[in-house]
Order: C-alpha cells, then structure tokens, then sequence
C-alpha cells in the first residue's frame, strides 16, 4: 500500500484535471491555485502542467480571495473604533 502525501494527490488530481480540461478548466483552476497558494508549487510548472498560462494562473492567484484583499490594500478584520 502506498502513501501519498496531500501534494502528491492534488498533483495526480491536476493532472486527471488537465486531461478532462475542455469540460472543467475552472477546477483545474481552482486546484492549481490551491497548489500555488497553500502547497508551495511553482507558478510556472503548475500552470504548464494545468493547461494554462502563467499569466493566466497568476490573474487567477490575484483574484483568490485570501490574496485579493492584500494586493489591493484592504485591512484585515473589522475597522478599529478611532477611524
């Protein structure tokens, strides 16, 4: 029996994801994302192997909601009280 570790699995997932990708581009999306964003994959190899561009990985990390808010310089949490 063999162990995968999580990196491993989301990257056999992408892979079945890019082959399906005329049917769901937008979940090879969102996996590719998710293995950028919280799994340290590199940009350019993992929109390669999903079927996009770099760029177009790079918009679609941009518009993820944890990062959105960052790049556009909105605090995190409610507004402090001597605003």
């Amino acid at each position: 029996m063999a162990f995968y570790s999580e990196t491993e699995k989301l990257l056999r997932r992408l892979d079945r994801e890019r082959r399906a990708l005329d049917v769901c581009r937008d979940a090879a999306t969102v996996t590719a994302v998710d293995l950028v964003l919280h799994h340290g994959q590199g940009l350019g190899p993992t929109a390669r192997r999903a079927g996009l561009t770099p760029h177009a990985l790079r918009q679609a990390v941009h518009a993820h909601p944890e990062v959105a808010p960052i790049l556009l310089g909105i605090p995190e949490g409610p507004p402090s009280p001597d605003r």
